[in-house]
This record gives C-alpha cells, sequence and structure tokens, in this order.
C-alpha cells in the first residue's frame, strides 16, 4: 500500500507562493492556478459576469472573451511579478496589472507557456517552489 499524497499532494502554501517560470531569457512568479488559488477563481468569475453577454452571444465573440477573461484573472492573482522583461525600447517594464494583460496579448506563446505552467502541480510541490520563489519573490515589485 502507498499514500497516495507522497505522489499526488500538493503544498498549499506553495501553491499561494508561486514557482519560477523561466522563459529565455524572463523569469515570470507564478502562483498556481488550481482550484486551491480561490482568488484566481474569484477574480475568473468576476471577468465571467463583465463579459455575460459576449459569452452567451457564443461564436468567436465568445472565445475572444474568453481570452480575456483568462489573461485578466491571472494578471490580477497568478501571475505576481517578473525580472528580465524589458518593453519595446529595451527598457525594464514595471510589474504591473496593467502591463501584465498587455504583454500576455501582445504574446500569445508566451501566454501559453505561462497558463502550462500555472496548471502544472510539480511546480508547486514545497521543494521546488519554495527554492524557485526565493529566487524571484524578494525581488518582484508586484503591484
Amino acid at each position: 500500500m502507498s499514500d497516495p499524497r507522497e505522489k499526488y499532494g500538493v503544498n498549499r502554501d506553495a501553491e499561494q507562493q508561486g514557482a519560477v517560470v523561466k522563459i529565455d531569457d524572463n523569469e515570470f512568479l507564478v502562483r498556481s492556478s488550481s482550484a486551491a488559488n480561490r482568488g484566481y477563481r474569484y477574480a475568473l468569475a468576476m471577468a465571467a459576469e463583465r463579459r455575460r453577454e459576449q459569452l452567451q452571444a457564443g461564436g468567436v465573440d465568445a472565445f475572444a472573451a474568453q481570452d480575456e477573461m483568462f489573461i485578466e484573472a491571472f494578471a490580477e492573482t497568478v501571475i505576481v511579478g517578473w525580472k528580465n522583461v524589458t518593453n519595446g525600447d529595451g527598457h525594464e517594464l514595471p510589474f504591473t496589472r496593467d502591463n501584465c494583460i498587455k504583454l500576455m496579448r501582445d504574446c500569445p506563446d508566451l501566454w501559453d507557456q505561462i497558463l502550462e505552467a500555472a496548471r502544472d502541480p510539480k511546480r508547486f510541490k514545497l521543494s521546488h517552489a519554495q527554492e524557485d520563489g526565493a529566487k524571484l519573490g524578494e525581488s518582484s515589485s508586484g503591484s
């Protein structure tokens, strides 16, 4: 017999603390987007409420609304900082909700990678998350 928590258990503190996601030269501090992140679930519900008519209409508008809902909810509760991210002029881009939303809209492949990372429970095992969070967590400015 084995304890499933050894393989599948996730430390809830680690999920909330976040883990560093390295993409090229950029580093993003990302929290889990699992059910444990209640703030994310709330932000997603609020974003859906703002777009209720678009979502109910279906078609292309519904798909666009869904993308916007997820990006906004992530910018508010899942992506909590970054490092080595620059604007088009090569200057460091401050981490803010609005900058995060714009970056994710402008870079759909980057968005896909962050979305996948936030859904990966392996990132939020205590040993992995504490080590990565210590590297970036103190240096992120937040908004």
